[in-house]
């Protein structure tokens, strides 16, 4: 009976991780989700990521981290402001510091692109975000993002001279940052899984 039990709690642990990427390939983030990024450390060692939502809403977005590179974890709390959601040029790339509750600046975002970067990035095909300017391509079939074996609805967009790539969710309210490479202001990350 005790092991039906872990085997009915892991099932629904499974499937509620499922559900985060809808058949659309949208993944519908809210209050208490779980993303978990992999990114790489200088030495080329796995960091895991833990960002918990605290808040998407009309005050902006929280986020709890957790950040644990073998034995060293550090945690706080980033909080985005309303203006830096909707309308943001930057993303924010400081290092994360334990105990920290960091209020980003107005025209800055973490984790997540503004709404008007999307924007003007759909509309023009191209968009400047951080000085730098981005170009919206074709995701190559090989690299399309996955979570769950569940297709997700990205944008692929690499910058002008074609030294950075970035994977973004489709979704002109939370364009979510979902996977890097070559990122030339902070770690490569990759979303990996969205969960409770």
């Amino acid at each position: 009976m005790r092991y039906l039990s872990i085997l009915l709690l892991f099932l629904m642990g499974f499937f509620s991780a499922k559900a985060q990427v809808n058949a659309n390939g949208q993944i519908n983030i809210k209050k208490g989700d779980v993303l978990k990024y992999a990114a790489k450390g200088p030495d080329g060692s796995i960091i895991d990521f833990l960002i918990t939502v605290l808040y998407k809403d009309k005050t902006g977005v929280g986020f709890q981290y957790k950040v644990i590179n073998g034995k060293k974890i550090i945690q706080g709390k980033c909080l985005v402001t309303p203006e830096g959601t909707k309308d943001g040029s930057s993303l924010n790339w400081d290092n994360l510091n334990p105990g920290e509750e960091r209020h980003v600046k107005k025209d800055q975002t973490l984790f997540f692109y503004s709404q008007k970067f999307y924007k003007e990035l759909v509309k023009n095909k191209k968009a400047v975000y951080g000085g730098t300017t981005y170009v919206l391509k074709t995701t190559p079939a090989a690299s399309q993002i996955k979570i769950n074996n569940k297709k997700v609805k990205s944008l692929y967009v690499t910058s002008q001279d074609g030294k950075e790539a970035f994977w973004i969710l489709d979704n002109p309210d939370f364009p979510l940052l979902l996977n890097s490479a070559g990122n030339q202001q902070g770690p490569d990350m990759l979303l990996v899984n969205v969960g409770k």
